[in-house]
């Protein structure tokens, strides 16, 4: 059981990767360039200056994405071999445009490959492309992660070896609430009142207080956000909980544990910071009702800290 966390280079350049990693015991931290959002504000993200932001929190990230150029794959590629060159172990990108031979090269040289260029398609077209890149990269040895793929119905096809999701840290965005029942990450509106009851259980067995929501029709904001952050990760965490009972191997080259991980993307500022403390939280004597139930299925194969320690 852990917290994963994506952050958004783009997004978050001054985020203080090591505090994170301190507040991350057991937890994982992806690094994304961030260059799709860059790309639809018309932001530029210099190579050179990723890198030195990869070197300078190396030690603190556990996997990092290359930086991809949309929709030219070549440019991806050449972006990879620079990183790869200064030795930033940065993950390739496969995307439209690219082809087959693309992938079975990228996999061979890295083992884990991140999937993008579902923008657009329709979801049972991403769910047959993801589902069958897997599977290839299984036979090569390796493994995919699904680029902003947080449904867990697709996942349960898909079966990649790591997705990343928004759901959580778009709820401060859009007035959003999530939790995690029967098998699913449900997004609410927080005005939805008559949806809320409904799964109102749910939400007081993650710890998060409705009512006052319910009355003033309005998130919580500044600090007081970060307890709502805490009960709304703890979907995440149990979600992930459940993917990592996947069957799937670890890829080639990676120092990790067997299933599917899940990752959040979180936003910055000290959303980010009580997102990755709900790591420490979890691997102490926290109680909240949902963790306390999953507390009994705490797998030792998805924890970094007491994996590395057997």
């Amino acid at each position: 059981m852990s917290v994963n966390m994506l952050s958004s280079y783009g997004l978050n350049p001054g985020d203080d990767l090591a505090k994170y990693r301190a507040l991350m015991p057991c937890g994982r931290i992806m690094i994304d360039s961030g260059a799709f959002t860059a790309y639809t504000v018309g932001k530029v993200i210099h190579l050179d200056e990723y890198a030195e932001y990869l070197e300078r929190w190396a030690g603190s990230w556990d996997h990092a994405v290359t930086l991809d150029v949309i929709g030219n794959p070549k440019a991806t590629r050449a972006n990879t071999h620079k990183l790869h060159q200064r030795g930033i172990p940065v993950m390739p990108v496969f995307t439209r445009g690219d082809k087959p031979a693309d992938f079975d090269a990228m996999v061979k040289e890295s083992g884990y490959v991140c999937v993008g260029g579902g923008v657009g398609m329709p979801p049972a077209v991403v769910i047959k492309r993801l589902g069958a890149l897997q599977r290839r990269a299984q036979e090569l040895g390796g493994g995919i992660h699904a680029l902003g793929v947080g449904n867990m119905n697709a996942l349960r096809r898909i079966r990649p070896y790591s997705a990343d999701s928004s759901n959580i840290s778009s709820a401060f965005r859009f007035g959003t609430l999530v939790c995690y029942e029967a098998g699913r990450l449900i997004t609410i509106a927080h005005t939805d009142h008559a949806k809320l009851r409904r799964h109102l259980t749910t939400f007081k067995s993650q710890g998060v207080n409705l009512s006052q929501m319910i009355t003033t029709r309005r998130q919580p904001t500044g600090k007081a956000r970060i307890p709502l952050m805490h009960s709304l990760g703890i979907a995440g965490v149990c979600a992930d909980e459940d993917t990592v009972t996947f069957d799937v191997p670890v890829p080639d080259k990676v120092d990790d544990a067997p299933g599917t991980h899940m990752y959040h993307a979180i936003t910055g500022g000290f959303l980010a910071p009580a997102f990755a403390q709900l790591d420490t939280l979890i691997h102490s004597e926290w109680t909240v009702p949902m963790w306390e139930r999953y507390r009994d299925r705490h797998t030792l194969h998805n924890c970094r800290q007491e994996r590395r320690a057997a």
